[in-house]
């Protein structure tokens, strides 16, 4: 069963805030599936490394990340040790990504799936955190949404009196955020999140276009939407004088919020030309960008070190900024250029890279 099917088509914590924004967007979104993205793919691979299925990445700005993640949590954990009294040879549960669920009586309404859980069963406490391994802009715990779920489920699955929740994001700030739930707070919460889970229930809940809630939504951009269209032609509407004078707030928020409409739309348009490149008069699609990704970043400094001699510092450089930097740094010490340059550098990584050609980008026909 993969991580979509687990969710039994019902809502997911990690969507918590997006339907407390638009309501409308849990029927909006009904049987559209979600496409996994070249972030999506980077950051579960440093989720399943943290959770012990797979080995630690061998990219270096993932294993960095990786790295920082479990130092992270490492902190957190011995802080709330001590917060709830724990003492050597009390009973410490840990759970690992577990999806969890939200019931309301008998009826399961929701699930949410968390990085990693501790119980401390004696003082029927528990520490919840939820990794963010992209740049991104996240809520911080005390007011997301997500935690906010998981310290319901937790205190709800286990008859927990107290959860402490933390978001862990090494690549934004704050790099570690985090608040605690009493047992009046969790009760409060869950008949909140009943509350607003039965508002998108209602066949007539409103559809808003913002940032937040627009920014992975999958049904922006079609007909399922047509308030996140109608926020598109808004910016036809725009006073250009005011424009010039003085850039408002609003502005402001206008154009966030238009950005990835306008992105689902461009991608819609590239998915078509791929599949038949006549379909949109006047438009056509680019060459693909290639890009390379190292496989074994061991190998790769043992082969460097016949050709060339490179530092360790130079190399974790290179390796962390890319093929342009490795290329430079090839040239300046070995004094090659052009087709040689090239040679050294395919006899050092080709046997531990791999290549991808993307799907080109919108273009006019020229």
């Amino acid at each position: 069963m993969t991580k979509e099917d687990d969710r039994e088509g019902l809502p997911s914590a990690s969507t918590f805030e997006q339907l407390d924004l638009c309501p409308g967007s849990v029927r909006a979104q009904e049987g559209l599936k979600k496409e996994n993205s070249e972030d999506a793919d980077h950051g579960e691979e440093i989720h399943e490394a943290l959770a012990g299925n797979l080995p630690p990445p061998t990219d270096l700005a993932k294993l960095n990340t990786f790295t920082e993640c479990q130092e992270i949590e490492a902190k957190l954990l011995e802080d709330w040790k001590a917060e709830i009294g724990y003492k050597e040879g009390d009973a410490l549960i840990e759970v690992r990504e577990r999806r969890l669920p939200l019931y309301h009586g008998y009826a399961k309404i929701a699930t949410g799936r968390y990085d990693v859980y501790y119980m401390h069963v004696e003082s029927k406490s528990s520490l919840c955190l939820d990794y963010k391994t992209l740049y991104g802009d996240h809520t911080p715990a005390p007011g997301n949404q997500q935690l906010r779920g998981g310290a319901i489920m937790i205190a709800d699955r286990h008859g927990c009196k107290r959860v402490t929740v933390g978001l862990i994001q090494p690549n934004a700030y704050p790099k570690v955020s985090s608040c605690t739930y009493n047992a009046e707070d969790l009760a409060h919460a869950k008949i909140e999140r009943i509350r607003r889970l039965k508002a998108t229930q209602d066949p007539n809940a409103p559809r808003i276009p913002g940032i937040k809630q627009c920014a992975f939504c999958l049904a922006r951009a079609t007909d399922r939407c047509p308030e996140s269209i109608e926020k598109c032609t808004a910016i036809a509407k725009v006073d250009t004088t005011a424009i010039a004078n003085q850039v408002t707030p609003e502005l402001v928020d206008l154009y966030f919020t238009v950005k990835p409409i306008m992105a689902a739309i461009k991608a819609r348009a590239e998915d078509q030309l791929a599949k038949d490149p006549h379909s949109i008069p006047g438009w056509t699609l680019g060459k693909g960008k290639k890009s390379t990704k190292y496989l074994d970043v061991v190998a790769i400094y043992n082969e460097a070190q016949k050709h060339a001699a490179i530092t360790d510092t130079d190399f974790i450089q290179c390796m962390t900024l890319g093929k342009g930097k490795f290329m430079a740094l090839l040239k300046d010490l070995t004094g090659e250029k052009g087709k040689k340059l090239d040679a050294i550098f395919e006899q050092i990584t080709g046997n531990y890279t791999e290549t991808n050609v993307g799907t080109g980008s919108l273009e006019r026909v020229k």
